[in-house]
């Protein structure tokens, strides 16, 4: 027998004795010496947290930043975006034309240039110079845009009627040619157009001029049209005082009008025949009053002011306190609720104060107490502040010569004289929220 036969025979015997499962006789060892030892913790392996093939692998080296550039650049964007804030924050959205706005600079003339101030802080500059005499500047009823009258030669009264931008950038002659003793001028409530009126009372002639130059032409009533004014809030009338039968032999007194600018019709707001006489009348806020002195013809003055329906009617005269021989009409407040009139003590009007009143006559209002350093002769071109904070004021001497402006506060009847120093009549900016 060969060892091969042996193997072939005992080969299947092998196969099933190794097949049965079985413990190894040193298990048990085994088992108690490992135990006995501490176990290395599995997160201290560096195959846990990084694959063993990624640190194998040939790093690759990456660019060293230019850090210095970047920062610099970073701080570029930064200023830059700071200043556009800082730019944005000081421009303002154009204001509504009419009702409560934010007050904005006040504009005034100064030795033959135009100035705006800031009135809380008193600080001003100039935004019109020159060898003109640049007078009476008028904002824009959104605050972006300022009218004044420019005189070639001071003591002519020549005078064209310009147009700048709030900054007094970009003026725009807006009279086509020189006209004489330009008597007042307002922007229509788009901006469009503004309303320029040469002489006064009987010798006024009035008329239309657009915004940016581009034509004048005068406005036909079909009589003298005196104090014209744009109806709020489209513009689409302007009223103006006129005279009863004007061109006829029964012509007597005055009377307010108003005219369509578009059809041309002439409606009659206040007529009054007899020695009376209307005049200074002023639309409220929303068109739908006017406020309006009247007086008699007599030695001394009479003067009433009157609040009257747009449409003629529920004509009321606002209360006097006693001692009051005469009123006049200043202006209505942004919020329509108030006026501002002048009061006078004496027939001659050589002393006079000023009133807010309500604009319905439901009392006679509080005087306006004029500090010792404030001028308190007849009269006063009297100026709402957008927001009805202050009303701005210019006195004027027995002469009619302007005086310093003066500030009034409206709560407490406190006038006091304005930081700067002018003799213009007051002009406030309008800003949008």
């Amino acid at each position: 027998m060969t060892p091969t036969d042996r193997l072939d025979r005992h080969l299947p015997e092998l196969l099933e004795q190794l097949s049965e499962p079985r413990t190894p006789d040193w298990f048990d060892d085994f088992v108690g010496l490992t135990a006995r030892t501490r176990q290395r913790p599995a997160w201290t392996l560096s195959e846990r947290w990084v694959p063993m093939t990624e640190i194998a692998r040939q790093p690759v080296l990456t660019p060293r930043l230019p850090l210095r550039p970047i920062a610099l650049a970073f701080l570029v964007i930064v200023l830059a975006t700071a200043a556009v804030l800082v730019v944005a924050s000081q421009r303002h959205p154009p204001a509504p034309p009419f009702g409560l706005a934010k007050a904005g600079l006040v504009a005034f003339d100064r030795d033959g240039d135009i100035y705006v101030t800031d009135p809380n802080s008193g600080s001003e500059r100039a935004i019109v110079t020159g060898p003109d005499t640049d007078i009476r500047p008028v904002w824009s009823l959104d605050g972006t845009h300022i009218a004044f009258e420019r005189r070639p030669d001071g003591g002519s009264h020549l005078a064209n009627v310009f147009v700048a931008k709030a900054d007094g950038t970009d003026p725009i002659r807006v009279t086509t040619s020189s006209l004489v003793d330009i008597h007042g001028y307002a922007f229509s409530p788009d901006g469009r157009q503004i309303l320029v009126t040469i002489g006064s009372d009987r010798t006024s002639i009035v008329y239309i001029a657009q915004a940016d130059g581009s034509g004048i032409h005068q406005l036909t009533t079909g009589q003298i049209a005196g104090e014209p004014t744009w109806r709020p809030r489209d513009g689409r009338e302007i009223m103006f005082v006129g005279s009863i039968g004007f061109g006829s032999a029964g012509s007597d007194g005055t009377a307010i009008y108003a005219i369509d600018t578009t059809t041309g019709a002439l409606r009659p707001i206040r007529e009054r025949r007899g020695d009376t006489y209307q005049g200074a009348p002023q639309w409220s806020q929303d068109g739908s009053h006017v406020a309006y002195s009247e007086w008699i013809n007599a030695p001394a003055w009479t003067t009433q002011v009157h609040v009257v329906g747009a449409d003629g009617k529920g004509d009321r005269v606002l209360p006097q306190p006693d001692g009051t021989i005469w009123s006049d009409v200043g202006a209505w407040s942004n919020d329509g609720q108030h006026l501002v009139i002048l009061r006078g003590t004496t027939g001659g009007g050589e002393t006079f104060h000023a009133a807010i009143v309500d604009a319905y006559g439901n009392d006679t209002g509080h005087d306006v107490a004029f500090g010792d350093d404030v001028n308190v002769r007849c009269c006063s071109a009297m100026t709402w502040a957008p927001d009805d904070s202050y009303i701005l004021g210019t006195t004027s001497d027995a002469s009619g010569t302007p005086l310093q402006q003066v500030v009034i506060d409206p709560d407490s009847g406190r006038a006091t004289t304005a930081r700067w120093s002018t003799t213009s009549d007051g002009s406030i900016q309008r800003l949008g929220n």
